[in-house]
């Protein structure tokens, strides 16, 4: 009798490595926006389901690049200010790890 034991593993783990991703954190303060992201800000401010869409617009607008997107999502006004602080997870160019192509 052969006894078989299985783990699981996320999908990711087995693609590129468990320890081949990392998350990390940007945060920006918006005070004097433009129309496009203050119309991202005053949606946000109305539904808090809207704010992911902020984090996703300020990625691309400053050019972060993530595996997926951001993970996370804080957004709290100030008065006039908007602190935007986005999680992501990104790709480690350590030997072994594969590098996704990204979203952004």
């Amino acid at each position: 009798m052969v006894l078989v034991i299985v783990t699981a593993c996320g999908t990711e783990d087995v693609l590129i490595g468990k320890d081949c991703t990392s998350s990390e954190d940007q945060s920006w303060d918006i005070d004097n926006p433009d129309m496009p992201m203050a119309f991202k800000i005053d949606q946000c401010r109305v539904d808090a389901d809207a704010c992911p869409a902020l984090c996703t617009f300020i990625m691309q607008t400053k050019q972060v690049t993530s595996n997926a997107g951001a993970t996370a999502c804080d957004v709290s006004f100030d008065g006039m200010v908007t602190h935007v602080t986005a999680t992501y997870d990104i790709t480690n160019s350590a030997p072994g790890c594969q590098v996704p192509e990204s979203n952004f």
